[in-house]
């Protein structure tokens, strides 16, 4: 009887070891939080527990994807292109599991995960790609700016947007000549009253796990200059005061057989177009008396 008792203790004994799940600690890093586009990046799965039968890599926020598995055995991936998996389990006390990223792109950026199969226990780290300012899309008004000048009129104010993509996200400064301050942001406003030239500086800050930083910088600089009209198209007119009489269309003002009752004050005024780079046209005038005694 006591031989029975012995034998259903061990029994239970070996029962219980095998439905006991390990726990311990599973931690993901990465050498880089920002990839470089077209680049590589490698996450190491640090599992410290006992037991482990298998690890697998997955990506994904809400449905998981699976990327590769690493067992006692070997290590398999679903795309060798694209990724590569080893692992180390000669430290003392834990194994590490690496997976490699190549040709990272945008559609690479998500939530990475390691995970200890049949266990539940798991490490996510999330993981995007690094893009430095590209060259950026400027308007002024409606208009889309697409050379390096922009026309004003004297006296106006006009507003200057750009917009850039690039990840982290950008900073903007403007800086103008003869103005010592600068402006931060995308828009800026400026009062027309000379001809200037207007710089954009755009730039971000790439960070690595390992500490070290990237800056990604683009310039560029815009000649806004007080429009002068069209000279081309300039229109000359001549006109009595006395009667508002339109007397001569032209540079010259020329009066055939004058006398006495020709004299007084005759006004030239000249109109020309105005068309401001994203604003509506305006008819400019500007005039100037003379005086002719006979």
């Amino acid at each position: 009887m006591m031989e029975n008792m012995f034998i259903r203790r061990i029994t239970v004994i070996i029962i219980f070891t095998i439905v006991t799940k390990c726990k311990g600690l599973v931690l993901l890093t990465s050498d880089q939080q920002y990839v470089p586009l077209y680049g590589q990046t490698t996450l190491t799965c640090k599992v410290e527990m006992d037991g482990v039968i298998e690890v697998n890599f997955k990506k994904g926020s809400i449905r998981l994807i699976y990327l590769s598995s690493c067992s006692i055995f070997d290590c398999q991936v679903s795309n060798a292109t694209k990724y590569s998996v080893s692992k180390n389990t000669q430290p003392k006390g834990y194994d590490l599991f690496y997976l490699t990223i190549s040709d990272f792109r945008e559609t690479d950026s998500d939530d990475y995960h390691c995970e200890v199969q049949d266990n539940g226990e798991s490490g996510s780290k999330f993981i995007t790609h690094a893009d430095p300012p590209g060259s950026p899309s400027c308007s002024v008004g409606s208009a889309t700016i697409t050379s390096s000048s922009i026309n004003a009129i004297r006296g106006n104010t006009i507003v200057i947007y750009c917009s850039c993509d690039s990840n982290p996200a950008p900073s903007y400064s403007w800086s103008m000549t003869g103005v010592s301050s600068s402006t931060t942001g995308q828009n800026l406003e400026v009062i027309v009253q000379d001809s200037t030239t207007v710089t954009l500086t755009i730039n971000n800050i790439m960070p690595f796990t390992s500490g070290s930083t990237e800056r990604g910088m683009v310039e560029s600089s815009f000649k806004v200059q007080v429009t002068a009209g069209f000279p081309n198209k300039t229109r000359i007119k001549w006109e009595r005061i006395s009667d508002m009489t339109s007397v001569s269309i032209g540079q010259e003002l020329g009066i055939a057989n004058i006398d006495r009752t020709q004299s007084g004050y005759y006004r030239c005024t000249a109109s020309n177009l105005m068309e401001p780079t994203g604003g509506d046209a305006i008819v400019g005038n500007s005039s100037n008396i003379v005086y002719i005694d006979v």
